[in-house]
């Protein structure tokens, strides 16, 4: 079972008061420098924070936090901070204005111990996104790759499905709380996720609402978690260009499908490289299967950390 130490229990009761948000946590420094300032500060810290004075102020986060802390126990769920031998090396391998100061997961950690594949795209797909992200999803489960997406609807959930129907490793990081599935009709495949040996993870609070911001800010995680990013279908204006530009920022290679030299349908992005399906399978197999020494150093470090 889950163990939440206090500086946990503070930093999940401080989320539970009006005003502290995602940001005001970040700005406060994450679980541990919360948990600091708790310590030394008291009521005085959290009336600071809040700007209002409260009798017992410091008590009351500390049983609002026991409550989030039962609640997330019982559902299994567990809090990794930056620094924690839990956290993973891809994370700390972002840039420090990007990099997640905690997250929450779900399911089995060690998923982070494998190379993995970013399979994201348009809410909408067209016949032709369909069918290429089944492909990208198979071609994945060729390479013994693990699959990365966000649960969203279209593409995100067609990569879930796909995997879980294949056998392929699935991890799906959220752009909501880990309690709270969006769109809500998703609720029962991260269920299966889990209980297929999968992962769901999310830097957000359990119970966060969705939001545009949240999406986009999410991208950031799937890029980072994958050793390159397939977009079967997707528009130059969306969430998945974000999850592109990412990609390219952190050196990950980014990929296009297509048919018969044709794209699905209008206002198709265009990545680093493209792939002709299936004339040039086994050149895009080569990319998939490849694994620079850096890759192979971080594997084998996250194997290490999982064995805490």
């Amino acid at each position: 079972m889950p163990e939440f130490d206090e500086p946990a229990i503070v930093f999940l009761g401080l989320a539970r008061l009006k005003g502290v948000g995602f940001k005001s946590l970040r700005e406060l420094g994450g679980v541990d420098v919360i948990g600091q300032k708790f310590a030394s500060g008291g009521s005085d810290f959290i009336e600071s924070v809040t700007r209002t004075s409260e009798a017992n102020a410091a008590q009351r986060v500390l049983q609002l936090g026991e409550e989030a802390a039962g609640v997330l126990k019982k559902d299994g769920i567990e809090l990794v901070r930056i620094n924690h031998p839990r956290f993973p090396v891809q994370f700390s391998e972002l840039d420090p204005n990007l990099r997640p100061l905690w997250f929450f997961y779900e399911g089995n950690h060690e998923l982070l111990a494998t190379e993995a594949i970013a399979v994201v795209g348009t809410r909408s797909p067209s016949s032709i996104g369909e069918f290429l992200t089944r492909y990208a999803v198979s071609a994945a489960q060729e390479a013994g790759a693990t699959i990365v997406s966000g649960l969203a609807k279209g593409v995100d959930e067609l990569a879930h499905e796909w995997a879980l129907t294949s056998g392929v490793p699935n991890i799906s990081v959220l752009g909501t709380g880990i309690l709270r599935a969006y769109p809500a009709k998703n609720a029962e495949l991260a269920r299966r996720i889990v209980a297929d040996g999968g992962l769901l993870i999310s830097e957000y609070m359990p119970d966060a609402a969705p939001s545009a911001e949240t999406f986009v800010w999410r991208n950031r995680l799937q890029a980072a978690l994958a050793k390159c990013v397939i977009a079967p279908e997707w528009k130059r204006s969306s969430g998945t260009a974000h999850t592109i530009k990412f990609a390219k920022r952190m050196s990950r290679p980014t990929i296009n499908l297509r048919i018969n030299g044709v794209f699905p349908p209008p206002d198709h992005g265009t990545a680093d490289e493209v792939f002709e399906v299936p004339r040039e399978h086994s050149e895009l197999m080569a990319v998939l299967r490849k694994v620079d020494p850096l890759t192979e150093a971080r594997i084998l470090t996250l194997q290490q950390q999982s064995l805490f």
